[in-house]
């Protein structure tokens, strides 16, 4: 069986969208789907370039000038293209989209095929971007997609909000390939970026834009008490609306911006050897409707405090698999943040509870065998 994946992005693009296209379709074979990839953003020209995303045992194909157009901008631009790749192939038995702007172009080769159309929906806001209110009544009502992917209850729930039937929501958790986190072969991430094995690591991954919340991170650290030398190290992409500048440049005249390190974009073998190598992973999102970046590092036994919002609730259990505190509350943060690094035995414990839950709970095999048995039910 072929199952055609549209997705904007792949690996070594960074994000959730990204990593959970190249953990799913890394196993599907095994449940016996073949799954076609076709992207517009693979490969990217940084130097970024994973030398193992071609192990992956998958069709990989990329369109002809991944500069020419994106899927946001012109749909149908992209079909002469999707037609030749599909052509390739002796059949299509499922088209699967991973996010809204791939949906229409997913909705018009499933009709012209005649096959079933499946979504997952990564975008945990998509109201509030330009012509929000249209974009969602497109995705959820109108293109009538036979089966929506919720890997969290957030996303369950916001499906039902939009007047999808529950009988088709199919709720399926992300799940983590534990082997790929442990790709990485560079130097020594903390040498990397000049930082000591005695000093205390503090991490914050994610594209740097307002509803990941690292203001919030920054405004805590600013009020730090404690013994121990620190630092926090921030990894990820700019975000949007000038938001990598505008916090630095508020962080430029406190003391505390000599401990604050930007790595900028990484691949994702390099930020899980960065999550590895770190003490303490802080998410202080201010919306998130899964947070796989918390699962990554309870598979890599990386103590966590994260705020209690969207999908990071449902992961994370306070005070047995992470810290919890309310998004925006900097003093409770700070508290949080000082009794894990003066209380190793605190931070170990919550770490091994996390990883116990995560190889339990979130793995790629189950999430592939899961979707695997979605797709042949709608082929019955």
């Amino acid at each position: 069986m072929n199952v055609l994946f549209l997705t904007p992005r792949f690996p070594p693009s960074p994000g959730g969208a990204e990593t959970y296209a190249q953990d799913l379709t890394r196993y599907l074979p095994a449940e016996g789907w073949n799954p076609i990839v076709v992207t517009y953003a693979y490969p990217i020209e940084s130097g970024l370039i994973d030398p193992n995303i071609h192990e992956l045992g998958i069709e990989l194909d990329s369109l002809d000038n991944i500069r020419k157009v994106a899927w946001r901008v012109l749909q149908f631009g992209l079909l002469d293209d999707i037609s030749r790749i599909v052509d390739s192939y002796q059949s299509i038995d499922l088209v699967h989209v991973n996010s809204i702007e791939t949906a229409i172009a997913g909705r018009v080769i499933a009709d012209s095929l005649a096959v079933p159309l499946v979504a997952t929906i990564h975008e945990h806001a998509p109201q509030i971007q330009s012509f929000g209110k249209g974009r969602c009544k497109l995705v959820f009502e109108r293109l009538e997609v036979d089966r929506f992917i919720a890997p969290s209850r957030f996303y369950y729930e916001r499906a039902l909000e939009n007047s999808v039937p529950k009988d088709r929501v199919a709720a399926i958790s992300h799940g983590i390939c534990s082997e790929r986190l442990r790709q990485y072969r560079g130097p020594c991430m903390r040498q990397r970026f000049g930082l000591s094995n005695e000093e205390y690591v503090l991490l914050f991954v994610g594209r740097i834009y307002a509803p990941k919340g690292l203001h919030v991170l920054l405004d805590a650290i600013k009020g730090l008490n404690v013994d121990r030398d620190w630092k926090l190290v921030v990894a990820g992409p700019d975000g949007p609306d000038n938001y990598t500048n505008r916090v630095k440049s508020d962080l430029a005249n406190h003391p505390v911006s000599e401990r604050v390190c930007f790595t900028g974009e990484l691949s994702g073998t390099e930020t899980a050897a960065l999550i590895e190598s770190s003490d303490l992973m802080v998410i202080p999102s201010l919306a998130e409707g899964f947070g796989l970046v918390a699962v990554e590092a309870m598979h890599l036994g990386t103590p966590i405090i994260a705020s209690e919002v969207g999908g990071l609730k449902e992961i994370l259990s306070d005070g047995k698999t992470a810290l919890l505190f309310q998004p925006e509350d900097v003093d409770e943060l700070i508290v949080s943040i000082e009794r894990l690094i003066k209380s190793a035995d605190l931070a170990e414990g919550l770490a091994r509870s996390a990883r116990l839950e995560a190889v339990n709970k979130y793995s790629s095999q189950r999430m592939a065998r899961e979707t695997a048995e979605l797709y042949s039910s709608l082929l019955d």
